[in-house]
């Protein structure tokens, strides 16, 4: 698994070299936005800035902040290598069972795609109450369909 590559950039406050995530500036990229040139602030600056905008509530607010970052950026991580593991573990079998059938090579690509979207949402609902699909296949179809939007650049 590739780590995210960081790229260079001050605190427009007290301009201390800090770093980023690249892949910011190419999703800025995509929205129209210079995210190299755009304000950013650092995290002693944050908390300057919270003390003096209105103290515990601005503080709390950025600390629930990167605290989803943080939570984004390990989920991230454990899904990249959960997703290779079971890709590594099963492709095997799968090539092996299509490979007599006469599937296109989309065909095989969806049959491949599916069996994973399959065993993510059954593992998941396996760890959860029963019912817990039923109550969030909304929640799924509607992130789902964001991740089309932000993939087609509507977002």
């Amino acid at each position: 698994m590739a780590e995210e590559k960081m790229i260079d950039v001050k605190c427009s406050v007290c301009s201390k070299d800090m770093q980023m995530p690249a892949s910011f500036v190419e999703k800025g990229k995509e929205k129209g936005i210079d995210a190299m040139n755009m304000p950013h602030i650092c995290s002693d600056c944050t908390d300057k800035v919270g003390d003096e905008l209105g103290g515990e509530k601005m503080k709390g607010f950025m600390e629930e902040v990167n605290m989803q970052m943080e939570k984004m950026g390990k989920n991230n991580e454990i899904a990249e290598e959960l997703a290779e593991e079971i890709t590594n573990a099963n492709v095997g079998s799968l090539l092996d069972e299509l490979e007599g059938e006469d599937a296109s090579e989309e065909d095989k690509i969806k049959e491949g795609f599916y069996r994973g979207v399959w065993m993510t949402l059954f593992l998941i609902a396996n760890n959860h109450e029963p019912g817990f699909l039923d109550k969030e296949v909304e929640a799924i179809k509607d992130f789902q369909e964001k991740m089309k939007e932000r993939e087609n650049g509507n977002a």
